[in-house]
């Protein structure tokens, strides 16, 4: 598997959890600094562990607490990355705080949208697991492609609404910048 490294110069934050032993790189890097206008934050956590749970940790919070909102936390079942790694993993979505337009003005105190994902899409192999019609057979979408049996969105009316759709009920509701 190749590995891909972001410039040092891209880097704004780089936060290292490894004591006592020599290490190559941070396990977690914030990408900000070259895009100060772009209303995102990409946060890449390399190694797992529950990384905001940490008490260690609370200098990453702090960070992203003060530079933006939390929008939501999916978690993925245990099985999407297998069969290369079991671990369970939350994606973190954020926006940037900004007053400019109102887009996203700074709050102390704001909803989170929660979600986790409970149809596996892979089984404990790491084999994809396809939607099946009522007689057996495999669903084919508009394309002519199997379509994993997930909850993450949904497939055009092919299957239930998803993760994705609910976020973008809550969004509308919440009156937010993008929607």
């Amino acid at each position: 598997m190749q590995e891909y490294y972001y410039p040092a110069s891209r880097i704004q934050l780089e936060y290292s959890v490894s004591f006592g032993v020599e290490k190559k790189r941070a396990d977690i890097a914030i990408m900000d600094k070259d895009r100060p206008e772009t209303p995102y934050i990409i946060v890449e956590l390399k190694k797992p562990k529950g990384r905001f749970n940490n008490s260690s940790d609370k200098v990453i919070r702090e960070f992203i607490a003060e530079r933006c909102r939390v929008l939501a936390v999916v978690g993925l079942h245990g099985n999407v990355f297998k069969p290369h790694t079991g671990t369970k993993t939350s994606v973190l979505f954020l926006q940037k705080w900004t007053d400019d337009r109102g887009i996203c003005p700074k709050r102390n105190d704001y909803p989170i949208f929660f979600a986790t994902m409970q149809k596996p899409s892979k089984d404990n192999s790491g084999e994809k697991i396809f939607v099946k019609q009522a007689n057996g057979e495999l669903l084919l979408d508009e394309h002519g492609h199997l379509i994993v049996d997930h909850d993450l969105f949904g497939h055009e009316g092919l299957t239930q609404a998803g993760i994705a759709e609910a976020f973008e009920q809550f969004a509308l509701k919440e009156g937010l910048s993008f929607v």
